[in-house]
């Protein structure tokens, strides 16, 4: 069977190391590249090296430019986890600060999916786990509630009342349950809409020979009542205007596409 082909995001040292890390782990192991980083390392010395060569190849090559230069030097793929993880896992105070820093400025913004947001929030929780750094997880829950757009207010009101406790897994689920609706309802709105402006369309290809058989000429031969032929072809959508004063018998409703006009009087 051959081997599945995987491809991860390439590193660069901005987006999250915690992310890519887990990744790669799991494609060097998918691809049998994980021994030389394992401690059990026994083995014929002949494969050992080709897993060694490959392994350090296919770390490089998940790797951006600007990433690659810092770690050129590591010529072992030992030397080279090693490194990466004390550059961009370290646990120093510049560090915590920084991710804390990003988590607590946190904002969805209106343009933003929802999906893309609880990822990023993801992201600065699971770097922080990575340096040891343990958040709540009701303070999470807080703050993923107050990282949400003024569009959300009623939401998180209505979620909160009558609660002494909240989870990070209930403030995502509900979110999500929230998006599935408000998807449903848009489809729902948008097939509606489709419906009526068909309809409409067909009523007016309908009624364009009844409208000549009955309004082309009034009671006496000298009473003739005009409209407007390439109106009435028209497959636009019919839209009606209304017109009218306190005297509910002067009162006129008139089809823009000239197909009828109606009024009490005769």
């Amino acid at each position: 069977m051959s081997a599945m082909n995987v491809k991860i995001d390439k590193f660069y040292g901005r987006n999250s190391f915690g992310l890519w890390h887990i990744k790669m782990k799991a494609l060097l192991k998918q691809q049998s590249l994980w021994a030389p980083l394992s401690k059990d390392k026994g083995g014929d010395a002949a494969e050992m090296a080709t897993f060694e060569e490959k392994a350090h190849s296919t770390i490089l090559l998940c790797l951006e430019d600007e990433v690659i230069i810092e770690v050129s030097d590591q010529t072992t793929v030992a030397g080279l986890w090693k490194k990466l993880k004390s550059l961009y896992m370290t646990k120093s105070l510049q560090k915590k600060l920084l991710l804390k820093r990003r988590l607590f400025a946190l904002r969805m913004q209106p343009d933003t999916r929802l999906k893309d947001h609880l990822d990023q929030l993801n992201s600065i929780l699971l770097d922080l786990r990575n340096i040891d750094v343990k958040v709540e997880d009701e303070d999470a829950a807080l703050l993923l509630l107050v990282s949400l757009p003024q569009s959300y207010e009623n939401f998180v009101e209505s979620f909160i009342v009558n609660k002494d406790k909240v989870t990070l897994e209930e403030v995502r689920s509900t979110l999500h349950s929230r998006e599935l609706r408000r998807q449903v309802g848009d489809t729902a709105t948008d097939n509606q809409a489709a419906g009526l402006v068909a309809s409409g369309s067909n009523e007016l290809r309908h009624s364009n020979n009844r409208n000549k058989r009955l309004f082309s000429k009034g009671p006496k031969p000298d009473d003739i009542c005009n409209y407007s032929e390439d109106d009435i072809k028209s497959e636009h959508d019919v839209a009606l205007v209304a017109g009218g004063d306190t005297h509910a018998f002067d009162v006129w409703v008139l089809d823009t596409g000239a197909s009828y006009h109606m009024c009490p009087r005769r």
